[in-house]
């Protein structure tokens, strides 16, 4: 999830959006660890891809 909002600004210069949309967009495709505790939270890239084209 860190390596997602690093490219926050990145992202929302290219799609020609305000970051902090763009940041709302990633949060909310986020998949939570495994049992609460195993692992790191991901990002379902395509989920965010597909949702920042429809805005």
């Amino acid at each position: 999830m860190a390596t997602a909002l690093l490219q926050v600004n990145r992202i929302a210069q290219a799609r020609g959006m305000q970051p902090a949309d763009v940041e709302k967009v990633i949060r909310a495709h986020l998949t939570p660890r495994q049992l609460g505790v195993l692992g790191e939270e991901r990002v379902n890239v395509l989920a965010v891809n597909l949702s920042l084209d429809g805005q």
